[in-house]
């Protein structure tokens, strides 16, 4: 399967399981065109569950390309294909100039593999040696993990977490340091409790919540003007409050 930005996807990935309804149906729609033997087509970002991610992704990434900066991106969660990672390195590289460096950082709260998946779809993906990808093997689950992995090196243009449920154990306590280290955070939330009670250690920690809607929920976007649509997991976009990083 192909995005709109040219990013392929073994379609096994995401179709050859059984979907929960709720699932986002930017996904979810392409495996019923898949199913009945039609013609995938390659559509914009539909307005469902994924599209702040989408957006904090590509935002992040067009912005460091014209800036100039190299971009770093570190996706939590990332699974063996980081397809958010990707997704925000193939923005980056249409905007940036041919020797600006790309970082992508892919970390897992479960197994991760070997890092072959990822060397072949990064191959089908992006220009052969264009973005270094970083694969930690091993399951990332603590506060002093992941400041091992985030701490070193120049600021992160973008820390996505997506871990299922993990992030009530891995992030507590961390989000005042993170807001010495990255220039925008996106969340996912996996139950309503976690989800709130991120909202207020954002607050409390410095970051602005840019948009948000909550796990299991028809709010969607509806404060932004954009309307309500269907939400299984939560997603938070939050930037530090008081300055933006040059």
């Amino acid at each position: 399967m192909l995005d709109f930005l040219g990013v392929s996807m073994p379609i096994g990935v995401d179709c050859e399981s059984k979907q929960l309804s709720l699932l986002a149906p930017g996904r979810t729609a392409l495996c019923e065109y898949y199913k009945r033997g039609l013609h995938l087509p390659r559509a914009w970002p539909v307005l469902d569950e994924e599209y702040l991610e989408w957006a904090d992704g590509l935002t992040a990434a067009v912005r460091a390309a014209r800036s100039g900066r190299p971009f770093r991106m570190a996706e939590v969660g990332s699974g063996p294909y980081g397809i958010w990672a990707m997704r925000a390195a193939k923005a980056f590289t249409k905007y940036a100039a041919p020797d600006q460096p790309c970082e992508l950082l892919l970390v897992e709260p479960f197994v991760m593999g070997d890092g072959s998946l990822l060397r072949t779809h990064a191959a089908m993906n992006l220009p052969p040696g264009r973005c270094r990808f970083v694969v930690h093997t091993h399951p990332v689950t603590t506060n002093d993990q992941i400041k091992a992995l985030l701490g070193s090196g120049e600021l992160w243009d973008l820390v996505d977490v997506d871990v299922d449920g993990a992030e009530q154990t891995m992030l507590p306590g961390l989000f005042g340091w993170l807001l010495t280290r990255v220039r925008r955070l996106h969340l996912s939330t996996h139950s309503r409790k976690i989800h709130w009670d991120f909202m207020d250690s954002l607050e409390r920690n410095g970051w602005e919540v840019q948009a948000h809607y909550p796990t299991l929920s028809l709010v969607g976007l509806q404060d932004k003007g954009l309307g309500r649509f269907l939400n299984c997991d939560g997603h938070i976009s939050a930037l530090p409050r008081y300055w933006q990083w040059a």
